[in-house]
């Protein structure tokens, strides 16, 4: 249960911040610059829900593999009403319109957490490894997303918008692996372990 929270926060940490910190030249790389500024603050919106989404993943696929498969439905009806309700109140409201989508969905993900981490609260064991992993995977990430968001300021004025963007997110790469390495969140024995049960396998 712990790998399956390190592995999960390990991916989803770094590329919600990254979408968070890098959602104007991820967007202007995609689409036009005019729907790039429209799209650019949702797009950072959905950020925090990509992390969040990976968390609903992995609860739901524990709580299937403890045998509890209807939990996990319980959880998701419940977080779709909710994603209804807010989406349209939300989007009603002047100040706020198109951006009530993502905070909707950010919203249903979290409460679906709270249920499917309460439907497992009987199943947990080495609770404080898992967070003690999540906070250095969070920690490594952030670091990762203050690098981008000041080399990105940086290279936008001389490589502009597409360029600076690809060569921050490479960056961004780089540095996240180093903190990965430097909190021991894995650990070169982990990764030769993981290769060779690859070659028994084969």
């Amino acid at each position: 249960m712990t790998n399956c929270f390190k592995y999960s926060a390990l991916l989803a940490f770094p590329a919600g911040i990254g979408i968070i910190v890098l959602a104007k030249p991820i967007m202007n790389i995609l689409f036009p610059s005019e729907e790039a500024e429209i799209g650019a603050p949702i797009l950072s919106v959905f950020g925090i829900a990509v992390i969040l989404y990976a968390f609903v993943s992995i609860t739901g696929s524990m709580l299937q593999a403890f045998g509890k498969v209807n939990k996990p439905l319980i959880s998701l009806c419940v977080g779709g009403v909710l994603k209804c309700i807010l989406t349209i109140g939300l989007v009603s409201i002047p100040g706020i319109s198109i951006m009530g989508a993502p905070i909707a969905t950010v919203v249903c993900y979290i409460v679906m957490i709270i249920m499917n981490l309460l439907f497992l609260r009987k199943f947990f064991s080495g609770c404080g490894a898992i967070i003690t992993n999540i906070l250095k995977i969070a920690v490594a990430a952030s670091v990762m997303g203050v690098c981008a968001f000041f080399v990105y300021r940086f290279l936008e004025h001389y490589l502009g918008i597409n360029i600076g963007g690809i060569v921050t997110i490479a960056v961004a790469v780089i540095v996240y692996v180093v903190f990965v390495f430097l909190f021991e969140i894995v650990t070169k024995s982990e990764i030769k372990s993981v290769i060779k049960k690859d070659k028994t396998t084969e």
